[in-house]
């Protein structure tokens, strides 16, 4: 009854169930330790790091060099098969994404990308990524309809990271 008398502009309809999920339980997690400041519900994210340091700092280090001639076999092999592993994750998001829209996805060019992306990542000291398929169907059932919608996620997550660190160390790491 009540949901026939609230706007569609009102509607709850609009947020994803894994952002909801994710705050309901948040919510649960804190409210549960209030009720009961003995239960062990286990422990948060913690305090979040921040740091920009590129690798090109230790070129010069001897032990840099020592340590890329140690490991650098099972560094490459290691990485070979995440690569695998991210451009059949990869693809299958873009199948995804095609499947529930109309766009028309090149997964050439969309790979390359990618790679690039994370080549520039590697050289500028930071995590590599991948398309996964539950966010990217989220975002589309959220309304995300554009090439744009990636970018307003990773310009949230960065100011997240950035600018509320604290907020994110209060996160259930359950």
């Amino acid at each position: 009854m009540l949901a026939r008398k609230t706007p569609a502009s009102l509607s709850l309809t609009k947020i994803p169930p894994v952002l909801a999920g994710f705050i309901i339980g948040i919510v649960a997690y804190y409210f549960l330790k209030w009720c009961i400041p003995t239960l062990d519900l286990g422990p948060t994210i913690g305090d979040v790091q921040v740091t920009f340091a590129s690798p090109f700092f230790k070129l010069n280090s001897i032990e840099f060099w020592r340590d890329i001639r140690h490991f650098g076999w099972e560094i490459v092999s290691v990485s070979v098969v995440l690569a695998i592993v991210a451009t059949m994750n990869s693809l299958l998001a873009f199948r995804s994404a095609q499947n529930v829209s109309e766009l028309q996805i090149s997964p050439v060019r969309d790979l390359l990308a990618q790679g690039i992306g994370n080549c520039a990542a590697a050289v500028a000291g930071g995590v590599t990524s991948t398309a996964a398929a539950s966010p990217t169907l989220a975002a589309y059932r959220a309304g995300g309809r554009s090439r744009l919608t990636p970018i307003f996620g990773a310009l949230i997550l960065l100011a997240l990271t950035s600018f509320f660190p604290t907020y994110l160390a209060g996160i259930p790491a359950v």
